[in-house]
């Protein structure tokens, strides 16, 4: 008769074993590329939303009284897009380390957690009264929730923009 083999005797060829091994890797490498691109989608949601925003405030202070609304697209990460006023006395305890984060920069606008904010974490919105918008709490913050929009706003004889 042939060659006999012994019961259970399991033997894979080169080929197989490199097969295997490419497959692996091929899986891996495309993890890694989906992620990479779902991490690039959340960033150019934060730019794109700053963006957006600015140009809606411009909007409303380029006319001489007019009223937007703007959704909030942050990613989902993101809890609150706030507006601060470091000239004036932070009067909303949970934000203390703001001033230490964010005060050498002087922006008016940050994001809440800053981890989440690919590297973004904080702007300098143009055209803003940010006096108005602190009045009552500075930071004054818009929890970022689905539907939630931002109110954009100026009176006839106001010269700066009013959000909240």
């Amino acid at each position: 008769m042939g060659i006999m083999k012994k019961k259970g005797d399991m033997s894979m060829s080169f080929g197989m074993i490199f097969s295997i091994i490419l497959i692996a890797v091929i899986l891996v490498v495309g993890f890694i590329v989906i992620t990479h691109f779902l991490n690039l989608k959340k960033c150019a949601e934060v730019g794109l939303f700053y963006n957006d925003l600015q140009e809606a405030i411009d909007r409303v202070w380029k006319s001489s009284s007019k009223t937007e609304q703007l959704n909030i697209i942050l990613p989902g990460g993101i809890e609150e897009v706030c507006f601060v006023n470091f000239t004036q006395p932070m009067n909303n305890g949970d934000y203390a380390s703001i001033k230490q984060r964010y005060g050498f920069y002087n922006p008016t606008l940050f994001l809440n957690p800053p981890e989440k904010a690919c590297d973004m974490p904080y702007q300098v919105m143009k055209h803003i009264n940010i006096t108005r918008i602190t009045e009552r709490s500075n930071p004054q913050c818009i929890k970022n929730e689905e539907g939630k929009t931002i109110k954009i706003s100026k009176d006839y004889y106001e010269s700066l923009v009013s959000v909240g």
